[in-house]
């Protein structure tokens, strides 16, 4: 980890196959880069983990986890992992780009929704987790941070990483424990 200290994975370039272009988001356990799939010039985005976070096993399983989550669940308003895997401390999933900002960033930065805009992202985000219940995935962090909505107000589903798995699927560990946002 040393040989990696003060250098992030855009100076880098850690990951054979991809090249990191920037951030375009971050939370607690990772950033989130804007990135070339080399091999079929495909712009993806690739979430990379905290490298002082990855040697705690937990951590990994959790990080893991949610992109086995993601890679299951085929719907258009979730977004859909395409590999995972690691180099060196880089523990990493690559999934696919979509170009726009969270809901969060809209509202703050247009003000509220029209009615329709609201409808239609609503709709969309209701049948998505309409769907993961269906395969037994509770979201539980479901808020506008979590939602990238696009110019024409198409949206997605991100960040399973607090996501509840029903019977007969491997939970996260937390049960009695609070999780999500406040």
């Amino acid at each position: 980890l040393e040989a990696y200290s003060g250098k992030s994975p855009e100076e880098l370039q850690p990951i054979p196959n991809y090249r990191i272009d920037g951030p375009i988001g971050e939370g607690g356990m990772a950033t989130i880069y804007r990135a070339t799939y080399l091999p079929i010039d495909r712009e993806i985005a690739l979430k990379i983990m905290h490298p002082e976070l990855a040697h705690v096993e937990r951590n990994r399983m959790r990080f893991f986890r949610e992109a086995g989550i993601l890679r299951h669940l085929d719907h258009p308003n979730i977004v859909k992992v395409y590999e995972d895997g690691h180099v060196g401390p880089w523990h990493f999933f690559a999934m696919k780009y979509v170009p726009g900002v969270s809901l969060l960033e809209k509202i703050e930065k247009g003000g509220p929704l029209s009615e329709n805009q609201a409808m239609r992202v609503v709709a969309q985000i209701a049948d998505a987790m309409e769907m993961m219940l269906s395969r037994g995935v509770l979201h539980r962090d479901i808020k506008p941070g979590n939602i990238i909505v696009t110019d024409r107000f198409d949206a997605h589903s991100i960040d399973l990483g607090l996501a509840k798995l029903g019977a007969g699927m491997r939970d996260d560990g937390s049960e009695g424990m609070t999780v999500g946002t406040v």
